[in-house]
């Protein structure tokens, strides 16, 4: 599993998925309502309509990553978008578990880096260490920067995108 995550990490962008507008609030609709499905504590209020051209489906596997790590880390999810006064957009999706020591904001996001239980061990809940890694990836491939924030409680994780 190991070889395959790090595999797929570094092909990257091997198979070009199509740049199309999509909207960003149907498709944290669509990934709120999965979320639900399968009981898990994902909270969506909706959005304005706002629209962005990129990869729905790298774009998707990005935010699936967090919200699977607010739910992981943090117990909750709640998911946010808005448009930020620079013109720009901006997927929040917060948590309200312990956060993230200060020192590891930025660590968090290299390869192989897990702050978690679990470990690596994917049956006790952790993971390989490369889902941030991943993410932050396809967001700077959009030409957009992800970043977390610790709130009181909790932990945010912000998606700028273009507007």
């Amino acid at each position: 599993a190991m070889v395959s995550e790090t595999l797929d990490f570094v092909r990257g962008d091997a198979v070009q998925e199509a740049t199309t507008e999509v909207s960003l609030s149907d498709l944290l609709e669509d990934l709120a309502r999965r979320y639900q499905t399968l009981g898990t504590p994902v909270e969506w209020a909706g959005s304005p309509p706002m629209t962005c051209r990129c990869r729905p489906l790298a774009l998707k596997r990005a935010l699936t990553n967090l919200i699977d790590n607010a739910l992981r880390h943090g117990g909750d999810a709640k998911l946010r978008l808005y448009r930020e006064d620079a013109g720009g957009l901006c997927i929040e999706i917060r948590d309200h578990g312990p956060g993230i020591d200060a020192a590891w904001l930025q660590q968090v996001f290299e390869p192989f880096v897990q702050l978690g239980k679990g470990g690596a061990d994917p049956s006790q809940g952790g993971g390989l260490g490369l889902g941030l890694a991943i993410a932050r990836a396809c967001v700077q491939a959009h030409g957009g920067e992800l970043l977390l924030e610790n709130r009181a409680p909790g932990l945010a994780a912000l998606v700028r995108l273009p507007g």
